[in-house]
C-alpha cells in the first residue's frame, strides 16, 4: 500500500494548480500533458522540466524519478543525481504545522500565484541530496512576496514583548499559552506587533497587513533550546515572511 504521509502531515492532491498554471503548457517526454517546472517565469523559453500535472501529488513517491526528465536515463550508464530517489509530496502547510512535528518547505516552482508546499520528512526520507540540487542550481532570481506578510511569533510564556492575549487584552497565563499556542484564533500581542502594527500603518499601504501564526512543530522539535532560532528557520523554509 503507498503511504500518504505521517499523522498530522498527509500528502494532498495538487493537480489541479499545476494544471491552472499560465503559459507553462508543456508535453512531457511521454506524451502526457504537463508544465514546466522553473524558479524564473523569464527562462521558460530555456525549457527546465516538463512534468505531468500529478507530480508531487496525493502520495509518498519517487515524483522526480517518475517525472523529472533530470532523473531519466539508463541506471547502468547515466549518473541519476541522488535526489531522483527520494520520496516526498505535496502537503497541507497548516495542518503540519499545528499537527505533527515534520519538515515542511515552500515551492517557488509555483509563486507567487500558488502557494505549494512539500515535505520529505513525512514520507519518511531526507530532503540533504534536494538541497543539494537547490545549491546547486542557486541564482540571483528575485523572488517578491508582494505586500502582505505572514509572520511566525515566537512567545516566550507571559512575556511583555511578544505573548498572546484574549480578546479583552489579558495576557495568557505560561499553562494557557502552552494549551493555545498552536491556535492563530488566539491572537498574538505584545510590544514587537505594536511595533509592527505601527510600521503598517505608516507605510500607507504599501505593506497591506501583516499575519501573525505559530512557529511549526517540526521547527521547534529540531531547535528545542530556542523558539527565536526555530522561527528563523520557518523563514528559510519558505513557511512564512518574516520572524
Amino acid at each position: 500500500m503507498l503511504s500518504t504521509g505521517n499523522e498530522g502531515c498527509n500528502c494532498i492532491n495538487q493537480t489541479s494548480v499545476l494544471a491552472s498554471l499560465q503559459n507553462r503548457d508543456c508535453t512531457t517526454a511521454t506524451g502526457r500533458p504537463g508544465v514546466y517546472l522553473t524558479h524564473d517565469e523569464k527562462r521558460l523559453t530555456l525549457g527546465g522540466s516538463c512534468v505531468a500535472y500529478d507530480y508531487g501529488s496525493s502520495a509518498c513517491l519517487q515524483h522526480d524519478l517518475l517525472h523529472d526528465p533530470k532523473c531519466q536515463g539508463d541506471l547502468s550508464t547515466a549518473v541519476i543525481p541522488p535526489y531522483c530517489f527520494q520520496t516526498w509530496c505535496y502537503v497541507d502547510a497548516k495542518s503540519c504545522k499545528k499537527n505533527s512535528a515534520e519538515d515542511i518547505y515552500k515551492s517557488h516552482y509555483f509563486s507567487p500565484e500558488y502557494d505549494v508546499f512539500y515535505s520529505y520528512s513525512t514520507c519518511n526520507t531526507t530532503d540533504y541530496f534536494w538541497k543539494q540540487q537547490l545549491e546547486s542550481l542557486a541564482t540571483n532570481v528575485s523572488v517578491v512576496g508582494g505586500i502582505s506578510i505572514t509572520a511566525t511569533v515566537p512567545i516566550n510564556d507571559d512575556d511583555e514583548t511578544l505573548n498572546k492575549q484574549w480578546p479583552d487584552g489579558t495576557i495568557l497565563t505560561p499553562s494557557e499559552t502552552e494549551d493555545n499556542y498552536f491556535d492563530d484564533t488566539i491572537p498574538f500581542g505584545g510590544i514587537y506587533i505594536d511595533y509592527m502594527n505601527s510600521i503598517v500603518k505608516l507605510s500607507k499601504g504599501d505593506i497591506r497587513n501583516v499575519t501573525y501564526t505559530h512557529t511549526s512543530r517540526g521547527s521547534l522539535n529540531r531547535y528545542k533550546g530556542s523558539r527565536f532560532t526555530a522561527a528563523v528557520r520557518d523563514v528559510q523554509n519558505g513557511l512564512v515572511d518574516m520572524a
